[in-house]
């Protein structure tokens, strides 16, 4: 028999439960320690139904017991003070005294129940339930003053978890930072020795090479061993010094140093001519036809020389690689609108299918081997892109036909007098 049932949804309903809490735990005459249990507990569990939107709290008399009873229903999955109720239920029969506590569990829902063991009326208690005394302001002042400073409390500790975390957050911050600085220094001293190496290393092993292309015409009466031996000894050198070229111009492109630096004006045409004037031996020993074809137009552009010089020699070389006994390189340096271009053409094997959308990609051999022989590095085109780019300009590639390749440089035109390449040390 239920005498009152108070849904529990605001705030406010838990201030109206612990009224009738006290008035029944004073009716069934409960006292001390007994009274403050039941009406402490009793309240959390209100809040925790409050939580759920989805609670009540009733009280009437209980057959089964036969005497009165309290008790706060609502869903299983409400979290209610654990520790409290775990405590109540491990009393033993000294610690319990009149106040009996149960949990019964039914159909997704929980009831917690309330009894006391002193034998009272009926009557009493339900009329000192009905008349239980509204919660007053001051009351409701004081509760919500102890639900605000619970929520400060919890506001502080999670402030205190935030301030740790940033903390840390901070502490790794200044490492990666640190950790970055460092390889950032490391790759400096890197590129730094990369570019000494390569350029002190390229010095002799050209000087070699030179001194091997002027005693090449002088043997004569040679066996064909002794010329093979020869031709490698040329292929090997024109490879070492194409290959420390493209590592020099790496290192100088992940170099920050001369950003700020001036840029000079450089006349594309006067660095074709003399990149073909080093190049006609190679292309005489392979015999092959290097032309160069210049405009009438001027041909001036605002940039690196050694950059200019690298990529005109870096696409010559592919073009003279690639291209077998009897073809023809083709070299144009001309004016095309706003850009200054520079074009070269061969009439060599071509590019396959599969790699001409990535010729431009770090570590890309076209081929396994020139039509000489020749070894590629995988990083002269690589190189060529990467300069052009920094030069503000593009590069196309595309296949001619019946066979060969072509190769399109477009820089923007400056207009100024140029560099003369003698003020200009070469690398």
């Amino acid at each position: 028999m239920r005498w009152l049932t108070i849904p529990l949804r605001r705030d406010a309903d838990v201030l109206f439960a612990r009224g009738r809490l006290r008035a029944f735990a004073e009716a069934v005459g409960l006292s001390g320690m007994h009274r403050t249990r039941l009406v402490t507990v009793g309240t959390e569990l209100a809040r925790a139904a409050v939580a759920t939107r989805d609670g009540s709290i009733e009280f009437g008399w209980e057959r089964e017991i036969e005497r009165p009873f309290c008790a706060v229903d609502l869903p299983s999955y409400a979290d209610v003070p654990a520790d409290l109720v775990h405590e109540e239920l491990q009393r033993s029969e000294e610690d319990r005294g009149p106040l009996h506590f149960d949990v019964l569990r039914e159909r997704g829902r929980t009831r917690y129940r309330f009894s006391s063991d002193v034998r009272v009326s009926a009557d009493a208690v339900q009329r000192a339930v009905a008349e239980a005394p509204e919660a007053t302001a001051v009351e409701m002042l004081r509760e919500q003053n102890v639900e605000m400073a619970r929520m400060l409390g919890t506001l502080r500790d999670r402030e205190a978890e935030l301030v740790r975390a940033l903390d840390e957050a901070r502490r790794s911050e200044n490492e990666a930072t640190a950790n970055a600085l460092r390889l950032q220094e490391l790759g400096k001293k890197k590129d730094e020795l990369l570019a000494i190496a390569s350029h002190d290393i390229r010095s002799p092993v050209a000087a070699g090479k030179g001194a091997l292309e002027l005693l090449e015409p002088t043997l004569t009466n040679l066996n064909d061993d002794q010329k093979h031996l020869l031709a490698v000894a040329r292929r090997a050198s024109d490879t070492v010094v194409h290959l420390l070229a493209n590592l020099l111009s790496t290192a100088l492109l992940d170099s920050d140093d001369d950003r700020d630096a001036p840029v000079p004006i450089v006349d594309v045409a006067h660095v074709a001519r003399e990149v073909i004037e080093l190049m006609e031996v190679q292309a005489r020993h392979k015999g092959l036809e290097l032309h160069l074809d210049v405009a009438s137009s001027a041909t001036t552009v605002r940039g690196d020389l050694m950059w200019i010089r690298q990529v005109t020699s870096n696409l010559v070389n592919n073009a003279l690689k690639f291209t077998p006994k009897g073809g023809h390189v083709q070299v144009h340096i001309g004016r095309d609108g706003d850009a200054v271009t520079l074009a070269v053409e061969d009439d060599g094997v071509g590019i396959p299918d599969d790699k001409i959308d990535r010729v431009f990609e770090r570590l890309t051999k076209l081929r396994p081997r020139g039509t000489a022989g020749e070894r590629g590095t995988g990083i002269g085109l690589y190189v060529t892109k990467q300069l052009v780019d920094r030069l503000g300009g593009t590069i196309l590639v595309k296949a001619r036909q019946p066979s060969g390749t072509r190769f399109e440089v477009r820089i923007p035109y400056a207009e100024g007098p140029p560099l003369a390449i003698a003020d200009q040390t070469p690398v």
